[in-house]
């Protein structure tokens, strides 16, 4: 009954994560159209603002929760599962607020001595006011987490992005002919009023079935302490990561104004890459952000019950999902990296970066899922340490490359970075759990079906120019990839999922 639950909570998480990273692309096509590269260069440095403050907003709270609440749970306690909650989402408040008057007392400063364009100034006082929404909307997310119970999560993600996106249909086709920054703080200003409307729904939903154990739970002794306590090095953790991220961020485009003795060109190449390519490059990952979050109460109720066996099979079975999807993703973005940039964004620019940064998919994959079981198992420290060695690596990187080689030097930057964070990462994780690296099954046998599928594909699907002709060579790819795999399996008998 347990496996069942697991499996019917994956599928859930996977189709919502599926549905909206479909309607997120289809906002940012939507967005790039509208505001160009060098707009949505300077979206994604107000956007690396605002991930630094929602952070500090945030301050580790949510994974705190999961973690003490699906403890709770296992022990049968519901109501200290609740009392945690009712702590949490005063700490929440508190640290939203903080941050919210922080962003907005701050945003001149920022937006002149960081962004270098005041044009950003109005799009960073209308976010703040949706901090305190986020911070709490986090906290109640990771509660229903907890408690194994995603519907209320994933139907609160949908509200928010179908709100986000009719607001900003509206808002683009009123605001377009008033220039860039009105159309930023409109585009801004969806986005907190989705924010607002799903924190409001979450909370609604949770006065709704859970109102007996909150209305019983009286206020524990100690319990935000105990919160702060267990989220402080979450916290640190994300708010070095974040400050660094920004930094980073605000320094990528300078560096390459250097290069190219333009900042509009710069913030073109920018937006391209991270408002443009990432995103396509993580949009397959759905499957690994729906079990990233599923496993984190599994693994700590493993942990928990210091159930060694339990723990063992969900690493397995995490780092042999995880390889195999991220390999068969870069096979797809190696052959037809031409026609999705073209197809999609309309760019050359775009299918050049993606076929650059296909090869190292499986290592932003893998860091990605190693990250959240490492912190289901309390290792937050650990990831801390990391996170600040592949941070200072980037940042002195950046500033030493990306001057003499532009654009292609950030790309060699991510590509060095995202291979050492996800071998620090996986090495920990072996460490810890015991579990042997499954080099044949995890990194070899992907990789030799990957070249076998694109070799099928290129000899009998030559042509990709049409949107229909690359969906069936993607389609043709992924089959062969997945055929080879599962006969491979069956001789092998080397994964058991």
């Amino acid at each position: 009954m347990k496996k069942f639950r697991l499996l019917k909570n994956a599928a859930l998480l996977t189709v919502t994560g599926f549905f909206l990273r479909g309607l997120g692309m289809i906002f940012r096509i939507y967005i790039s159209g509208r505001i160009g590269e060098e707009g949505m260069g300077l979206y994604q440095l107000i956007s690396s603002v605002y991930f630094l403050f929602i952070t500090l907003a945030q301050s580790g709270i949510s994974v705190t929760v999961t973690r003490l609440c699906a403890q709770k749970f296992a022990l049968g306690d519901d109501r200290g599962a609740a009392k945690i909650l009712k702590g949490a989402v005063a700490v929440a408040l508190i640290t939203g607020m903080l941050s919210c008057i922080g962003m907005l007392v701050l945003s001149n400063a920022i937006c002149k001595l960081w962004i270098a364009d005041m044009r950003a100034v109005s799009s960073l006082r209308v976010l703040s006011l949706s901090l305190p929404f986020i911070s709490v909307c986090n906290v109640l997310s990771a509660y229903f987490i907890a408690s194994k119970n995603v519907v209320f999560g994933c139907t609160a993600q949908i509200l928010e992005q179908l709100t986000r996106m009719g607001i900003v249909a509206a808002a683009a086709m009123y605001f377009s002919r008033y220039g860039l920054p009105v159309l930023l703080a409109a585009v801004f200003a969806a986005n907190t009023l989705s924010e607002a409307v799903s924190c409001l729904y979450l909370a609604l939903r949770l006065m709704l079935q859970k109102k007996r154990p909150l209305k019983n739970a009286s206020s524990l002794p100690g319990c935000k302490r105990l919160i702060i306590k267990n989220a402080a090095p979450v916290a640190a953790s994300r708010y070095l990561a974040s400050a660094l991220h920004t930094a980073e961020n605000m320094l990528v485009p300078s560096a390459m104004t250097l290069f190219t003795h333009s900042r509009s060109v710069s913030l073109s190449a920018f937006g391209a890459l991270k408002g443009m390519a990432m995103p396509l490059l993580f949009f397959p990952s759905s499957f690994l952000s729906a079990m990233s979050t599923l496993l984190v109460p599994e693994i700590t109720d493993a942990h928990a019950r210091s159930d060694r066996q339990t723990m063992t099979r969900i690493i397995n079975r995490a780092a042999s999902f995880t390889l195999v999807l991220s390999i068969m993703t870069t096979g797809v973005f190696w052959l037809f990296s031409d026609s999705l940039g073209r197809l999609i964004y309309n760019s050359t620019q775009v299918s050049r970066m993606l076929l650059l940064l296909s090869p190292i998919v499986p290592f932003m994959y893998l860091d990605s899922i190693c990250d959240g079981l490492l912190k289901g198992l309390g290792l937050q420290r650990k990831v801390l340490i990391h996170n600040c060695i592949d941070s200072a690596v980037r940042i002195l990187l950046i500033a030493t490359i990306v001057p003499f080689f532009g654009i292609n030097g950030f790309i060699a930057v991510m590509a060095v970075s995202n291979v050492l964070i996800s071998i620090l990462n996986l090495r920990l994780l072996l460490k810890v759990s015991g579990v042997k690296c499954n080099f044949k099954g995890w990194f070899l046998y992907p990789f030799f079906c990957a070249l076998a599928s694109a070799f099928v594909t290129k000899i009998l699907h030559p042509s990709s120019a049409t949107i229909l002709k690359t969906g069936l060579g993607c389609l043709l790819f992924c089959s062969v990839f997945l055929l080879l795999m599962l006969i491979l399996n069956y001789k092998s008998k080397i994964y058991k999922f």
